[in-house]
């Protein structure tokens, strides 16, 4: 069974700049969430943006600029070093680049639009191409100056959990050495108002699996990695993907599924425990039942469990490989003991949810080579991922 390890990660979201920062919060007993009152959108909307400005991308990539862009930009620099290395290990050529994201560089075509809906016409500097899918796997492979496969996944929220499979196949089938990997989302007014339109946002910060639970917040950010075919640090095990297609935007209620992904994540990771999930976890009515009993079902009710989500916001396409982030952070804690990542909410259960162990801020459990750690990401249409990486 091949394993395949992460070198090097880039992160960004509300909770910090980078990695160093995400994890002084991450594990805190105190921690507290960093959503904020929406100041430009939504006035009861709370959002995970980020906490500065991102500087720009090179002006010779200026046709792809957006705040998406500007998130990947940000995410590289963080692995850089990583991929100078790789490159001299394997040759630029042997070094693929698969992004996920759901919206793209959309933020960068909206007041463009509206112009053109005032005045007939966009603007000069308006370019087409910044809101397409493949912009951010353009942009990265050109300036990390790498030449092997090169594209972008768009599954709405599970884009950027997909493209570990991807990566896991292309370093099987021998057509890469190396993979650059993740995705990132941007908060835009399309976002808000398509989930505003929905009645899936939150006026207050979500509360998921709670009784109280109205709804999700959006946020922005996203992780990219360096992974390698190896057998040391922390590893991706497992990709196990399903798409129920019950329903244009609402899953499958019994969670068949999500069960179905978790199930083909944990065959392919051979004969380990799960330890603890990273739920998917949006604080939707919907998302909250299905998951807590596709869970039950499958790994019963005392296996470690949380939502990131009131931490960052919903990512939407950058959730995946944000949440793997996350799970990649606690794996590297040094020790067997590690602190788990925390379920933020206000403690008042759903008697009509699987009674779940829910982790508390500061819990911690021991970890070895034989424990597993899950990642979920479920998406519109019924598209379901499930990640398995361990020690």
């Amino acid at each position: 069974m091949s394993s395949y390890s992460i070198l090097a990660a880039g992160m960004v979201n509300a909770l910090g700049l980078d990695t160093e920062q995400i994890r002084s919060k991450l594990f805190l007993e105190n921690i507290k969430s960093p959503l904020r009152l929406s100041q430009q959108y939504l006035p009861d909307c709370y959002l995970g943006a980020l906490p500065e400005v991102l500087g720009v991308i090179p002006s010779k990539f200026k046709e792809l600029d957006s705040i998406y862009a500007r998130i990947l930009f940000h995410l590289y620099l963080q692995i850089e070093a990583s991929v100078t290395e790789l490159k001299k290990i394997f040759g630029s050529d042997r070094i693929a680049v698969l992004i996920g994201t759901s919206t793209s560089g959309v933020d960068a075509s909206e007041a463009p639009f509206i112009q053109r809906a005032k005045t007939g016409n966009l603007p000069a500097s308006y370019y087409f191409f910044n809101q397409e899918h493949g912009a951010g796997s353009k942009l990265i492979s050109s300036i990390a100056g790498v030449t092997g496969p090169s594209y972008s996944i768009s599954t709405a929220c599970t884009s950027s959990a997909k493209v570990f499979a991807s990566a896991k196949n292309i370093l099987a089938l021998d057509l890469a050495d190396a993979v650059i990997l993740g995705g990132a989302d941007s908060i835009c007014a399309l976002t808000i108002t398509g989930f505003k339109s929905l009645d899936l946002l939150s006026p207050e910060i979500a509360n998921p699996m709670s009784v109280n639970r109205r709804g999700l917040n959006i946020g922005e950010g996203g992780a990219l990695f360096t992974m390698v075919k190896s057998d040391m640090g922390v590893k991706l095990l497992g990709v196990g993907e399903s798409s129920d297609a019950h329903h244009l935007s609402a899953p499958d209620p019994l969670g068949a599924g999500a069960a179905a992904a978790m199930r083909s994540a944990l065959s392919q990771a051979g004969e380990r425990k799960v330890k603890y999930i990273n739920f998917h976890g949006t604080g939707t009515v919907l998302n909250d039942s299905m998951e807590s009993r596709a869970t039950a079902e499958v790994l019963g009710e005392d296996v470690f469990c949380s939502s990131t989500k009131p931490l960052t916001g919903h990512l939407l396409g950058g959730c995946g490989a944000a949440e793997f982030g996350f799970c990649w952070l606690m794996l590297s804690q040094a020790g067997e003991n590690k602190v788990l990542l925390p379920h933020l909410w206000d403690g008042q259960s759903d008697s009509n949810l699987p009674n779940l162990n829910l982790v508390r801020a500061g819990q911690m459990a021991s970890f070895s080579k034989q424990d597993l750690v899950l990642s979920n990401s479920f998406a519109f249409g019924g598209n379901n991922c499930s990640i398995a990486l361990g020690l």
